[in-house]
């Protein structure tokens, strides 16, 4: 990326603009499946925003390189790409909060599934040395079908 036009220099902000738009919308589209309460990680949406994230990672590094000047970029393209960006900031910040919301809602739901399987177990009592459950946790297993069935 030496010696770019103006011209090209435009483009390329422009190209960084537009992924960050997609970025914002794909970062939206899982904060409203989280909303939901939906589990976002089985979406195609993480897919998406993590190929985003790698384009956008590697025009970041060509300009912390300086391999993309943004000074010879127009300025007004550069203040729309600024404000796309702290858009962008806006909705990852709200993002990770949801994540966050999400894995402690996960968290708490394993351990009430564990706690009443360890209720469970307790219940039905030990194995006897056969390796066969304990009487009395047999009648409350049979009575358990029975109320299934």
């Amino acid at each position: 990326m030496n010696a770019l036009t103006a011209e090209q220099v435009d483009a390329m902000v422009i190209r960084i603009i537009t992924l960050i738009d997609a970025m914002v919308g794909v970062i939206e589209e899982e904060n409203a499946l989280l909303a939901e309460g939906l589990p976002a990680s089985l979406s195609e949406v993480v897919g998406r925003k993590a190929s985003l994230a790698a384009e956008l990672e590697q025009w970041t590094l060509a300009v912390r390189q300086r391999k993309l000047r943004l000074e010879t970029a127009d300025p007004e393209l550069c203040a729309w790409m600024r404000r796309r960006g702290a858009d962008l900031q806006t909705a990852m910040e709200e993002n990770v909060a949801r994540l966050e919301a999400a894995i402690l809602a996960s968290r708490r739901r394993i351990e009430a599934v564990m706690r009443a399987m360890r209720d469970q177990m307790a219940e039905r009592g030990a194995y006897q040395a056969n390796g066969r459950v304990a009487a009395a946790a047999r009648a409350t297993h049979a009575g358990m079908v029975g109320r299934i069935a």
